[in-house]
C-alpha cells in the first residue's frame, strides 16, 4: 500500500479539510488550504485511482467533499476540483444515480444526498457529457414533479445550471422542457 493512502497520511488530511469547513468565518485562508488539499488528493489519485477513490470513500471522503461544496458555495474553484474529486471516488458513473434518483420511495435525505453528488459530478466535463446524453436531462426534469425539499431541489437547480453553463446544452434543456419545469414549478409556488 502507497504511504500517501495510508491512515498515516490520508484521515488526517481529512480531518483538516473538515475541520477547515467549520471554520468561521471561511476566509481566503480557507479557501487556499481546501485547494491545496484537494490538488494533493488529486496527486494521491493519479497514482492508483481506483485503490485510492475506494480509500477514500472508506475514510468518509465523500462526505468531506459534499462539506466542502455545500460550505463553500461562493468558490467556483473549490467547487470545481471538490466535485472532480467526487466524480474520481464514485468513477464517473453518474448514470447510477440517475438511476437512484429514480427510486420509489427514496427518502428526503437520499434524494438530497443524491441531487448533491450529481451536481457535484457535473463540475466534471466528462459527467455533464453523460447527463446530456441518454436519459439523464429527462430523469432531472421528471423529479422536478416529485415533492422534493428545498436542499434537494437547489441540488437539481445547480445541476441544471452547469449544464446550461455549456453553450452547446442549451438547446437539448430547451427541447426537453426544462426552463419551462422550472418557470411553472416557479409561478406555482409563488401562487
Amino acid at each position: 500500500i502507497s504511504p500517501l493512502l495510508s491512515e498515516n497520511c490520508m484521515d488526517p488530511m481529512l480531518q483538516a479539510l473538515d475541520s477547515v469547513c467549520d471554520a468561521d468565518p471561511l476566509d481566503e485562508k480557507c479557501e487556499n488550504c481546501v485547494i491545496n488539499a484537494c490538488k494533493a488528493f488529486n496527486r494521491i489519485m493519479n497514482g492508483d485511482e481506483a485503490e485510492a477513490a475506494a480509500k477514500l470513500k472508506e475514510k468518509g471522503g465523500i462526505n468531506v467533499f459534499l462539506k466542502i461544496m455545500d460550505k463553500f458555495t461562493d468558490s467556483e474553484k473549490v467547487q470545481r476540483i471538490a466535485g472532480k474529486i467526487i466524480a474520481r471516488m464514485i468513477g464517473s458513473n453518474i448514470a447510477e444515480l440517475i438511476e437512484t434518483l429514480k427510486t420509489q420511495g427514496l427518502s428526503a435525505e437520499a434524494q438530497e444526498r443524491t441531487l448533491a453528488l450529481i451536481s457535484a459530478m457535473a463540475m466534471d466535463s466528462r459527467c455533464l457529457d453523460d447527463l446530456m446524453q441518454g436519459a439523464g436531462v429527462g430523469n432531472l426534469i421528471s423529479a422536478m414533479e416529485n415533492t422534493m425539499s428545498q436542499r434537494a431541489m437547489e441540488e437539481l437547480m445547480k445541476t441544471l445550471a452547469r449544464l446550461a453553463n455549456s453553450p452547446k446544452n442549451v438547446d437539448k434543456l430547451i427541447e426537453q422542457g426544462a426552463f419551462d419545469k422550472i418557470c411553472s414549478i416557479l409561478s406555482s409556488s409563488m401562487s
